[in-house]
């Protein structure tokens, strides 16, 4: 008799583990949260005589809106961007 429970236990604790990583193995991650996520971050934008901070609001890979947040601030005749256009985001395929 005693047997007979033991092997019962053991096949619900079988059971109930199969069924839980069967559920949890259903369970993907999609991105969709991440797609659809909105963020925002900061850019200067600049050309031969001034620059100007622009506050970029992006949903999932596309900007929303783009709200000056400066006014346009000038720089020496002499002066060189020091960021290299690896470093200039024109898109919202960063993090936050």
């Amino acid at each position: 008799m005693k047997k007979a429970i033991i092997f019962a236990i053991i096949l619900l604790l079988i059971l109930v583990g199969a069924s839980l990583i069967y559920i949890n193995s259903s369970r993907t991650i999609t991105g969709k949260v991440i797609s659809s996520e909105k963020y925002s971050y900061t850019e200067a934008k600049c050309d031969d005589k001034y620059c100007q901070d622009y506050l970029i609001e992006c949903e999932g890979n596309a900007i929303i809106k783009t709200t000056p947040i400066t006014g346009m601030v000038p720089h020496p005749l002499d002066w060189k961007d020091p960021r290299g256009n690896e470093t200039i985001n024109n898109d919202c395929n960063i993090s936050g």
